[in-house]
């Protein structure tokens, strides 16, 4: 599976449980929003074991507008990859037809999504151990 088609599936697999639960309204904006979260996710992450390795400040954690600039560009790009033209309902329709390979690829794509969660919380824990009095 390639990037894409995998990043499109962490949108099939978000979107069928917006889906599932009792309110269904705007699920592929939730979705939408939530990939977002994931991708801030993954960079914040990303730039905290930098930080941690180097004991540099990563270039996204140095000002608020580097953060602004990171969220806008995140944001963007997931509207028009799902949302403009509503192209999420081709990738939902494209993946509801196979089930038998979504059930292996869903479990997998659920530990992945609960590994970045996990490495994020993780990230802060050992952010908080570091003097960083002695660096400043």
């Amino acid at each position: 599976m390639n990037l894409k088609k995998a990043y499109y599936f962490a949108f099939y697999k978000l979107y069928q449980s917006f889906e599932a639960s009792p309110s269904r309204f705007w699920s592929e904006w939730k979705a939408s929003l939530l990939m977002d979260i994931l991708v801030g996710c993954i960079i914040i992450t990303s730039g905290l074991i930098y930080t941690v390795i180097t004991k540099k400040g990563f270039i996204i954690f140095e000002s608020n507008l580097n953060t602004w600039i990171m969220v806008i560009i995140i944001s963007v790009g997931n509207y028009f990859i799902f949302n403009h033209t509503d192209r999420w309902k081709k990738i939902i329709s494209d993946f509801n037809h196979s089930k038998n390979k979504n059930r292996i690829a869903g479990i997998i794509f659920w530990c992945i999504f609960f590994l970045i969660i996990a490495s994020v919380v993780f990230m802060f824990y050992l952010m908080s151990q570091i003097d960083w009095k002695q660096y400043r």
